[in-house]
This record gives structure tokens, sequence and C-alpha cells, in this order.
């Protein structure tokens, strides 16, 4: 199959190229596995590059802003994003993070899209090329950058079947200070685990037992969905606590 390449240098020419067949492209670490190995009427891929949806930007002293089209790797070289350090390095491997985007891990089905995760329990937008900001949850459409506020008080833990470069069982991402608590791995998009935000006023173990009111788990090579329900209150207590997995 013959495919078009287009590589806009701006928002404007990347929507003008988007016509009938084609499709956005960042790292292509998802979009190329799938049309490589699935049946696709993808005509022509649109990539985000040289755009100009990169970068780190603080807009104020605790919100910031990152491109649509900044790498993993970026990411995790901002001083002003620390926190979110050990979420990245549990993503994948280097190679993968040199290429994939903030914008893309969106979109990439569960068990996933760790960032996802992130960005939902910090309760992030999603900025879109025409003008609205929406939750991340609700992005579609050409996403231009995410926007949150640097918590006080951040929880991350990822149970997977390698220390590194695996998929998730569970991922627990939490805002304590506000309090948040997004759940990945356990559902076939991210979730907000409102059940176990509603019960953490009546301490950890409380909201560890109602996170299981939050998932809709599923089978998949990693683990079974019985599997993950067992595990899940075991994932939330350690993170809520700030143990690892």
């Amino acid at each position: 199959m013959s495919l078009a390449v287009h590589t806009p240098d701006s928002v404007a020419g990347v929507l003008a190229a988007l016509d009938d067949g084609a499709v956005v492209i960042a790292g292509g670490t998802h979009v190329m596995p799938r049309l490589n190995t699935e049946a696709s009427d993808v005509s022509a891929l649109v990539s985000l590059r040289r755009a100009g949806l990169s970068g780190v930007e603080m807009l104020d002293e605790t919100t910031v802003e990152i491109g649509a089209a900044t790498t993993l790797t970026e990411l995790a070289n901002a001083p002003e994003l620390a926190f979110l350090r050990s979420a990245l390095d549990a993503i994948a491997s280097p190679t993968i993070r040199n290429l994939a985007t903030v914008g893309g891990n969106l979109f990439v089905p569960q068990p996933y899209g760790d960032l996802a995760v992130c960005l939902l329990a910090l309760d992030a937008t999603a900025e879109l090329a025409d003008g609205r900001s929406v939750e991340v949850a609700q992005a579609e459409g050409l996403v231009t950058a995410v926007r949150f506020a640097i918590p006080k008080e951040w929880r991350f833990l990822k149970a997977m079947r390698r220390r590194l470069n695996s998929a998730s069982i569970v991922t627990v991402a939490a805002v304590l200070d506000a309090p948040r608590i997004a759940l990945g791995g356990v559902a076939r998009t991210p979730v907000r685990a409102r059940h176990a935000e509603a019960a953490l006023a009546d301490g950890v173990e409380a909201a560890a037992q109602a996170a299981l009111h939050d998932i809709d788990p599923f089978d998949d090579a990693y683990a079974s969905a019985w599997y993950r329900r067992r595990v899940v209150p075991v994932h939330v207590r350690r993170a809520l606590l700030g143990e690892e997995a």
C-alpha cells in the first residue's frame, strides 16, 4: 500500500491536509504498528513534527501547557515536571519514549497510555485546534496541547509483569490535595475512581475497597479480569500510602 506523507509547518496546514483517508501521525508508535498489521483505508499521513506543537511552558506559577507533539523524553527532561518522571520511566522503552508524544498517548487503548491516566488524575484539559478546551477524557479531533496545574501531593504506581517496558496490569495516579484518583489497565479507557475519591475521607483502606466500584476489567495477555479485580485494592492502597508496587 502506498501512502502520501504530508509535513505541514502550521496547525492550519495540518487541518487543510486532513481530507478523507488521512490520519494524523506524531511519533507513530501507535499508528504505524496498526497500519502494518491491520487492513486499513488510510491514504495519507499528516505529520505534526513541523507544526510547532512541541514544548513545555509555564503559563503562571502553577499552570503548565505542554504541546501535543512533545515527546515523552522531552517531558521527562523538563525540570518543572520532575514529579512525572517515575511515571514516564515506566512507559515502554527509551527508544519508544523518544518518539511517543503527549497528544498521541491520549488515544492509545488500555492497558497502554499511562500518561493519559496521569493527565486524568491531574484534571488536565486538552486544547483543540478549533479553539475548544475539553477534559482529556473527551478529547477528539486535533489536540494541540494539554494544560494542568502542578500538584502539591502526587502519587503514581504501576503494576506490570516486568519491572520496565511492559503494559499495565493496574496503574494508579492520584493528586492527594484534590483529591483525584485515576486508574489504568482496569477498563478499556482510563477511569476516574470517583467512588475511591469519595471514600478517601474514611481512610485509605476504604478508598482502596471502593475502587472496585470504579473498574470494568478485561482479559488480555498480561492479566485476567479476575486478577485485575483482585489486586486493584492492593495497588490503590500502596499508591495512596506512597509504597512501591
